[in-house]
């Protein structure tokens, strides 16, 4: 017999016909199964109510999708931001085995989670997977948009979203995050399974806070610092969505949005002091690593500022911006973006190494 495994869908402030189409690609996966927790993470009264009243008439719309009864609407009352959301998914989850699905992506295929299921709990088809199952199995993604040539330089930034070959990884040790560094492993959230229980313990070390940016480089290394096994497979099951949510390519034209994004800093203070306290195996590369991907977003963020924030938001955008990350190295990020604009650099040419 087949175990629970559950889908949550964080929901923020998502297209309804977006939402409706990853709905209708989760409740049609033939894994017998499953049940799918949508998180409404909106802020308003009203946004909620449009939430909520867009799961049931999706639910009466879809009486013969196979998985639609198995939704459950949850509301958090107020916009806790993406960690929380997250996090009340896995709280929420009966299954043994859990996924993320972001409300404006998609799963690519109906057997996507049952291909998921069965890397999970054997590497070979033959031999079961210690534990139970691999703390993770991750698949590949399909990276959608209406602008090829963004698409292009997302690839570039999300290299790792495209799996190339199977691996696994296992561990005696509660330490895997050098995984980091390894070329097929992918610091994102979604895009893979995950054994419940696991992430639960690791969400015991990360504090409660309202982050919607960098929150999966936030997720990844606290998750790796509890897992033990990790395993990749080459199918590309998930459908990215670059058009839409906080990082996307397109002008800044509220302080809500601008605050979001700067909570980046957020996560980088909670890493770092992380290292401090529970210090990593000192010939472990992470910590460097995650040094690297500090100086590479708060570029990236003083990029957005100088490029993307709109001109009559600019002196209160700023403000906010060296509020969040330091008065002197803020400034620094910003001298820095300036210097390659003399130049003619541009900085999304580039190859960050963060996730976003």
């Amino acid at each position: 017999m087949n175990p629970l495994i559950s889908v949550g869908v964080p929901v923020c402030g998502t297209p309804l016909p977006l939402l409706h189409a990853c709905l209708e690609s989760i409740a049609t996966q033939d894994y017998p199964s499953l049940e799918i927790l949508v998180i409404d993470d909106n802020g308003t009264r009203d946004e909620q109510k449009e939430c909520s009243r867009a799961v049931k008439s999706f639910i009466k719309a879809h009486k013969d999708t196979p998985h639609a009864k198995d939704i459950r609407y949850i509301c958090h009352g107020s916009n806790k931001g993406l960690v929380q959301a997250r996090r009340t998914v896995f709280e929420e989850a009966h299954g043994f085995f859990t996924t993320l699905v972001d409300s404006d992506d998609m799963l690519a295929s109906p057997n996507a989670v049952s291909t998921l299921y069965q890397a999970a709990v054997s590497a070979d088809g033959v031999t079961p997977a210690p534990d139970g199952g691999f703390d993770a199995v991750q698949c590949g993604a399909v990276l959608y948009g209406k602008d090829s040539a963004l698409i292009e330089q997302k690839r570039l930034m999300m290299e790792k979203v495209d799996v190339h070959k199977a691996q696994s990884v296992v561990s005696e040790r509660k330490d895997i995050s050098s995984l980091f560094l390894q070329n097929n492993f992918s610091s994102f959230v979604w895009a893979k399974l995950y054994k419940t229980e696991t992430v639960l313990e690791a969400y015991e070390t990360i504090p409660f806070m309202n982050c919607t940016y960098q929150e999966d480089l936030l997720f990844s290394y606290f998750f790796m610092r509890t897992a033990k096994s990790y395993r990749c497979i080459p199918q590309q099951f998930y459908i990215y969505n670059i058009d839409t949510g906080m990082s996307a390519a397109t002008p800044i034209t509220n302080l809500r949005r601008w605050r979001h994004i700067c909570t980046a800093s957020s996560v980088y203070t909670t890493i770092l002091y992380d290292m401090q306290e529970r210090p990593l195996p000192a010939d472990s590369p992470v910590a460097s690593w995650i040094h690297d991907n500090y100086f590479d977003c708060i570029t990236r963020n003083a990029y957005m500022l100088l490029h993307r924030v709109d001109k009559e938001l600019y002196g209160e955008a700023q403000n906010i911006f060296l509020e969040s990350w330091g008065q002197e190295s803020a400034s620094k990020a910003i001298a820095s973006v300036q210097e390659m604009d003399r130049q003619g650099k541009l900085f999304y040419k580039s190859k960050p190494s963060a996730a976003s």
